[in-house]
């Protein structure tokens, strides 16, 4: 007996020690083709003789190997194809094709009793080209995967090269049981291989928005690592394009989340898309069904329990649309939401030219001129504008021919407002202004800058002309 031979004796005793039966032969045993396999049965210790057949009928079957009073014999034994371990299990050192027919073991635990006989029936296994259900939508994927179809589109699964053929069929996933769908089958064989086809007739059988189907195969014990495909179906004819985007603003580092329903939700399905909203790619999904919840999400995103997206520190690459479609009980929605990046302005302050940043500032200027006010560093994009800061001293100001000038630098902007002003018929020789950001809705983008204008040179002149 060889190493390997031994071995899988050892395993095989251990299984006994851990409380299998004895005296039972499974009556269906699967053993892989190409490896060495044991045709397993649990006898009592001591037996005096086991007797291996290669047939179940012993009239026409032919010996193939025995063991009596711990003496191995037989043409079986003599050739090196079979071997016996020592508690009468039968050893093939080479599995093939050939070995799969039915076995019969004779077992004897002493000469003055009666002989116990056991029938088995062996099938060799090949592993097929893939160890799970390929969904030809998913690839060689063996988690959760994503798919966009139409309500008249199809969906194949297949075990493909595989022994014996592998049973496959379709359900639609919901939270509790699974639901009967209408799928066609076929099997085909190549030289004693085969491969199993199912196509689903309709992917969106209980839902128009999100469906959840999983191909499920029926096969021997190890021949496949993972006996389910699992595909998220999106409708294509889902008509959610004129959702209106609830407007999120955050502070680059801070955390994101964002609120897929308040609903009891069995799928969610996350898109992004930059802001023109051109092209929305997938960022997560799941199926909330139960505990072992499949999900898929990008890096850096995160999905909880819930449905709800989440993203630790938001930066402005993150910017965008955001799109949730889900479905609960059975009915589909989606929520939209437009997330804009904003930089805090501790250092980004409009600064008016002429003038120092730490202190207030003071200029004199003539009654006609021009005034420029910069903003460094900020995100998003902004506008400035300036304006009085007393009310009353609007109309005692015009501003014309401003010119806004945004550049980018990184993922930050710096812009530049260029205006002329001419002073209108008044007395006052001194006015306090801003420069602000315009009707920004983000709270810490409500920033200005206050300066005062004293005029020189012809102030009192232009008040003596008008009066």
């Amino acid at each position: 007996m060889d190493s390997s031979t031994f071995i899988l004796c050892v395993l095989l005793l251990v299984s006994f020690t851990l409380g299998l039966s004895r005296n039972t032969c499974p009556s269906i045993q699967y053993i892989a083709k190409g490896t060495i396999g044991m045709v397993d049965c649990h006898f009592k210790e001591g037996f005096h003789a086991v007797v291996w057949y290669n047939s179940a009928d012993l009239a026409t079957g032919k010996t193939i190997m025995q063991i009596i009073d711990g003496v191995k014999e037989g043409k079986g034994y003599d050739s090196g194809e079979y071997d016996i371990c020592s508690n009468g299990s039968l050893i093939i050192n080479n599995v093939t094709l050939g070995h799969e027919h039915n076995y019969t073991v004779v077992v004897l635990h002493s000469q003055n009793e009666d002989p116990i006989l056991q029938q088995i029936k062996v099938v060799v296994t090949v592993m097929p080209s893939m160890p799970f259900p390929i969904v030809d939508q998913c690839g060689e994927r063996k988690t959760i995967c994503h798919t966009q179809l139409q309500h008249d589109s199809r969906l194949m699964c297949l075990v493909q090269n595989a022994r014996p053929a592998v049973s496959l069929l379709w359900v639609d996933r919901t939270a509790g049981f699974d639901r009967n769908i209408s799928f066609q089958t076929s099997v085909s064989e190549n030289g004693s291989i085969f491969t199993t086809l199912a196509t689903t007739l309709q992917p969106f059988p209980y839902s128009s928005v999100l469906s959840l189907l999983t191909c499920r195969a029926a096969a021997p014990p190890g021949l496949l690592l993972k006996q389910t495909t699992t595909i998220l179906v999106e409708s294509s004819n889902a008509k959610i394009v004129d959702l209106v985007p609830i407007v999120q603003h955050l502070e680059r580092g801070s955390q994101l989340t964002l609120q897929c329903s308040k609903s009891n939700l069995s799928l969610v399905l996350w898109k992004k898309a930059a802001q023109n909203g051109s092209m929305f790619q997938i960022i997560a999904y799941a199926a909330l069904l139960e505990e072992d919840v499949p999900v898929f999400y990008t890096e850096q995103y995160q999905l909880q329990k819930d449905g709800s997206l989440v993203l630790s520190e938001i930066e402005a690459s993150q910017e965008g649309l955001y799109r949730c479609v889900f479905e609960y009980d059975g009915t589909g929605d989606a929520v939209l939401y437009q997330v804009v990046v904003f930089e805090s302005l501790v250092t980004a302050v409009p600064v008016v030219q002429g003038c120092s940043e730490e202190n207030y500032c003071i200029l004199e200027e003539e009654i006609r001129g021009t005034l420029t006010c910069l903003l460094n560093g900020i995100r998003p994009k902004v506008l400035l504008e300036w304006k009085t800061f007393h009310d009353r001293d609007a109309p005692l100001i015009s501003f014309a021919n401003q010119r806004l000038d945004v550049t980018s630098n990184g993922d930050v902007y710096d812009i530049t407002l260029t205006s002329t002003y001419y002073l209108k018929a008044t007395n006052k020789d001194r006015i306090t202004l801003e420069c602000r950001i315009s009707e920004s809705h983000i709270r810490a983008l409500q920033s200005a800058t206050k300066f005062d204008i004293i005029f020189v040179n012809g102030m009192k002149d232009l008040f003596q002309l008008f009066h």
